[in-house]
């Protein structure tokens, strides 16, 4: 290493395991399923060679707060900057303008040292796919460099004025990280991932290695022993763990810890795994780790995103390639001349370029978002198209509930005609049920009627739920509360729709991660079934029981694409052609939730309506006709998509009288 660290080539050959397992996992080749845990090795490499640098300055009494920043802006902006220039350019051509003004809000993230913060902000249940999201992959600079931002201070203070308790706070700090990492998991917080204070643990272990709180050994048979060790958690991770693991927590303990023990055994002598860490394949992908990882997620991103479902394994191994042809590029010709720009012009002249380089990417950015996408590189009609796509927050119409009654993971809000006494229907269920809504109060206003919403996202509208399972706190919660409204004598009409299929199966979409609570019965696909049968059927003659005329809405045709971005898109590139899959892709998908609801369609009291009949003909089921798109994602319907049920959803109104 360079700035007063020994060189150790056994670092860039954890670096090249870092980098080419998240390569792997990003490419959705499929033998290292953990390979996202890559992230968290650079996590331990930077806390340890961070520490070492300031401590080692302090040590010799020449730590300059300035050069510190002067190397650490030569180490990050310039092969950033030339990427996230290099990925607005491309959203500019390519990209409609939501997802480009997204793209230019992830950009001013990814240069101003937020990029984690924007995405635990903005990926979420109806946010962009990761497939539109370029500079996804910045969040892991963001924690790295928010911790940049802390690590002098903290070291130095400690080091001078606490130097007795150094040890005891740095296990204080880690034991805190560890615990608020395991708190957003208890929690089922997506945010937990990118969270600084959830992750700083991984790099505080780095820390700790280099203010020497593990005792280095000269006894080569221990060093081998904890270096072999080290190396088998690590490839323990990247086989074991997948996007189902309860991540980070106490699993990041495994590929951190296992990083560390590679790092102190070899501190003093090569092991064995140390000189495997070290052939010159290694130090050559370790040298390129940052750029390479830098460019890889955009071009299997831009993808994905242009292709879809067209892109395989060979294309994206292919495009693996490329981002190592960038990479190395970029290293010899951005990154080297960058290290060497503080001997030419100063490092007060390259914090000034470094802070020019944001500002630049910043304002850039911003005339993006001002104009929301700069809509005017489109044709007047894509102009007009991209406005009619912009599906309205189905929820939009519908009021606070007046007696504030809130749950977390659910929306409770009344919806319809001013003027009527109380509500005398409800709607209940998860977001497809959401999604009604819009269009639901048009016709509860035209007839005089006002509902209740009640719908949860991610948790099926069913009774007795945790008899069979163990739900999440949130489902659990909505739920309780749930039957509260059901109970309500007033409540005449309910109408029920979940997206059916992703609880009886326990899968969504090709690709799509399901989360642990949406679950049924765990691990048992056969099982969950079974358990979803009892609770649909329980549920329903529960509600017919306590007298409630029900209206259940059937599945929905899951599209493989987000169909207004795509018939956008499509109109961008002169391609017209309606947005559709196979109906067998359909019934093979529902063939066990169909003949499940149709039980009920001769029921008293109950009326079925089945959205595919209206969306589907005998070969093909449509995402979108001519300029309409009948969803808003890929499978939640828009206003247009509900409106194809519009006499039988005023019939469920005409019925109440």
């Amino acid at each position: 290493m360079s700035h007063g660290i020994p060189y150790r080539p056994e670092i860039d050959g954890l670096r090249a395991i870092a980098v080419l397992s998240v390569l792997i996992f990003h490419a959705k080749l499929g033998f290292l399923p953990g390979g996202f845990v890559g992230v968290d090795i650079f996590f331990v490499i930077s806390g340890y060679l961070i520490a070492s640098i300031i401590l080692g300055a302090e040590r010799e009494g020449n730590f300059s707060l300035l050069q510190f920043y002067d190397r650490r802006i030569r180490r990050i902006i310039p092969a950033l900057l030339v990427v996230v220039i290099a990925c607005l350019i491309a959203g500019y051509f390519f990209f409609p303008p939501k997802d480009f003004s997204t793209l230019a809000g992830s950009a001013q993230a990814a240069m101003a040292f937020y990029s984690n913060l924007f995405f635990a902000r903005t990926i979420g249940y109806f946010q962009p796919t990761a497939e539109s999201q370029l500079l996804l992959h910045t969040w892991s600079l963001g924690v790295e460099e928010q911790f940049y931002l802390i690590a002098p201070f903290l070291l130095l203070l400690l080091q001078r004025k606490l130097y007795r308790y150094r040890a005891a706070i740095i296990a204080v700090l880690i034991a805190m990280s560890l615990a608020a990492s395991l708190h957003g998991i208890y929690i089922g917080s997506v945010r937990v991932f990118y969270m600084p204070h959830a992750r700083a643990f991984e790099l505080l272990i780095g820390v700790s290695l280099a203010m020497g709180f593990l005792p280095s050994t000269k006894n080569t048979v221990i060093n081998e022993a904890l270096s072999a060790l080290g190396i088998t958690m690590i490839l323990a991770a990247l086989l074991l763990f997948s996007t189902e693991s309860p991540f980070p927590g106490f699993l990041a303990l495994l590929p951190t810890i296992g990083t560390a023990l590679i790092i102190h055994s070899n501190a003093l002598k090569p092991t064995a795994v140390g000189q495997f860490l070290s052939v010159r394949p290694a130090l050559a992908i370790g040298k390129i780790s940052y750029s390479l990882y830098l460019w890889h997620w955009p071009l299997l991103a831009f993808a994905e995103y242009e292709w879809g479902h067209q892109v395989t394994a060979f294309h994206r191994i292919s495009l693996l390639l490329l981002a190592v042809v960038l990479a190395t590029l970029t290293y010899h010709y951005i990154e080297q001349p960058a290290r060497r720009a503080s001997a030419w012009f100063g490092q007060r002249h390259v914090l000034l370029a470094g802070f020019g380089a944001i500002l630049f990417c910043a304002a850039l950015s911003q005339i993006v978002l001002q104009t929301q996408g700069l809509p005017q590189r489109l044709s007047a009609k894509n102009q007009s198209l991209a406005k009619e796509i912009e599906n309205p927050d189905p929820v939009q119409t519908c009021s606070p509930d007046p007696k504030k009654r809130l749950v977390a993971n659910a929306r409770i809000c009344v919806f319809g005609a001013d003027g009527a006494q109380s509500p005398s229907f409800m709607l209940l269920g998860d977001s497809h049920a959401e999604s009604l809504v819009y269009v639901l109060t048009e016709f509860a206003k035209t007839e005089g009627r006002k509902g209740y919403n009640f719908a949860a996202k991610g948790c099926p509208p069913f009774f007795n739920l945790d008899a069979h399972t163990t739900p999440s706190k949130p489902c659990m919660s909505s739920l309780a509360q749930a039957e509260e409204f059901v109970a309500n004598p007033a409540i005449k009409d309910i109408i029920v729709a979940a997206r059916w299929a992703y609880y009886a199966e326990a899968s969504g979409l090709p690709g799509e991660v399901l989360r642990r609570q949406w679950r049924i019965a765990d691990n048992d696909k056969r099982g969950n079934r079974v358990v979803f049968d009892v609770l649909f059927m329980q549920s329903i003659e529960r509600l017919i029981a306590m007298g409630k005329r029900v209206t259940i809405i059937g599945p929905a045709p899951e599209m493989s694409v987000l169909v207004p971005i795509t018939l956008l898109k499509n109109a961008m590139r002169n391609i017209e052609t309606d947005i559709s899959n196979s109906r067998s892709i359909f019934e093979e998908r529902q063939k066990f939730v169909l003949p499940i609801l149709q039980r009920f369609n001769n029921k008293s009291g109950v009326t079925m309506i089945y959205p595919h009949e209206k969306l589907c003909d005998a070969n093909n089921c449509y995402g979108s006709k001519g300029r309409s798109a009948y969803y808003f994602d890929d499978d939640h319907l828009s206003a247009d998509g509900v409106r194809l049920m519009s006499s039988e959803l005023r019939n469920f109104f005409t019925d109440m009288r």
